[in-house]
């Protein structure tokens, strides 16, 4: 795939056009004569009054003549699992997952213990049990390097940010690591027969890189209600969040790039990432992400809402949606997920103390915690 890059018009909102011809019906009832003057209306307060009215109830807190449902709120969060759990992904099987009777959930994840891609099942989304690595060949195109656990003595190939999604024929595991040639990390896409894997990428380049952006991470696939799936991702140098479709394999990228939001308030610190979508139950997408540094007691999970699927995404005053808690710091990494009943679940990771830039997994180990995601 070329560099991504991305231009499109937001439409402006409809009701300013609805505020303009109110005020001419205003003018019009009670014979008031047009003044050439701002618009070409005479300003009367009565012509105020009936603008302000308009606008007050169909531009408040809407994104191109759209009105933004109240922001989502997440249930009450149990931490699940304290052996370095980070990006997590979890994936329900009502009918039991594929070759591993009785347990419902497969958990995908980053850890600097585990391998390249750990996988831990469960039946009741409390306890895990860990099993193999779903990734346990790197492609051609990437290389090896020993994480930011290394000061323990423990290595680990470099993976981060895992993802899966089905397709016809089988799953299609998302992944980043770093490009032997570029330096950077950049995101795969390998291929298992099993949800469970084990899962193999047998191409000569990355699926999505951006170079010149510092590489790109964190990707996510969303499926569409038209059947259509599309990829977000991370721009790991410009700290933007950005999307584009996938084909029916799932294996290549189709279409236009498009640049979803980037860093703009406070409290992300000039970065956002790894991000994930679910569709609005009134109408859009929330688009979820997470801002700051990871080994800050800063970084929150943030929420912006998004017309369709494909943008313009609003970030309200203040986006953020998790903040940093007593006993629990830096929650981040959050994905969407039905449980077996069907009901929307998160899963997250947090810190039990705020770790630093010299993170030691062994003393800092992330968490993993799930919740219900509410009035979304």
């Amino acid at each position: 795939m070329s560099e991504a890059s991305s231009s499109y018009d937001v439409a402006l909102p409809a009701p300013f056009q609805v505020a303009v011809t109110v005020l001419h019906f205003a003018q019009v009832i009670h014979h008031k004569r047009p003044k050439p003057n701002l618009l070409g209306y005479d300003w009367s307060l009565l012509s105020v009054i009936y603008l302000l009215f308009i606008l007050l109830i169909s531009c408040c807190g809407c994104v191109s003549g759209v009105r933004i449902p109240p922001t989502p709120r997440v249930g009450s969060n149990v931490m699940v699992d304290a052996n370095n759990v980070a990006d997590p992904t979890i994936v329900s099987f009502p009918e039991g997952v594929p070759g591993f009777p009785g347990e419902r959930y497969i958990l995908f994840y980053t850890s600097v213990f585990n391998g390249n891609v750990p996988v831990a099942l469960s039946d009741n989304m409390r306890q895990w049990v860990r099993t193999v690595d779903a990734l346990p060949v790197l492609p051609r195109w990437a290389s090896s390097y020993q994480s930011r656990g290394s000061s323990t003595g423990l290595t680990s190939e470099g993976t981060w940010g895992p993802s899966v999604v089905a397709t016809s024929k089988g799953w299609v595991l998302f992944f980043s690591t770093r490009v032997r040639s570029l330096g950077e990390e950049c995101i795969g896409a390998a291929f298992a027969e099993a949800p469970t894997g084990p899962y193999l990428d047998t191409s000569n380049r990355p699926l999505i890189c951006q170079p010149r952006l510092g590489g790109s991470i964190d990707p996510d696939p969303v499926n569409l209600p038209n059947g259509q799936t599309v990829l977000l991702w991370k721009s790991n140098g410009s700290h933007q969040i950005w999307e584009e479709a996938l084909s029916s394999t799932k294996m290549a990228t189709v279409g236009k790039v498009h640049l979803l939001i980037g860093p703009t308030q406070a409290w992300e610190h000039g970065n956002v990432e790894g991000p994930d979508m679910i569709a609005a139950r009134s109408g859009g997408w929330w688009l979820f992400y997470a801002g700051s540094q990871w080994y800050s007691d800063d970084y929150g999970t943030g929420v912006a809402w998004c017309e369709n699927e494909w943008g313009p995404c609003e970030k309200k005053k203040d986006s953020q949606l998790l903040l940093s808690g007593p006993g629990a710091t830096s929650p981040g990494g959050l994905s969407t997920f039905k449980a077996e009943d069907g009901e929307e679940f998160v899963a997250f990771s947090t810190f039990a103390v705020p770790p630093n830039r010299h993170w030691n997994p062994s003393k800092d180990p992330r968490e993993l915690r799930v919740a219900r995601l509410l009035s979304y």
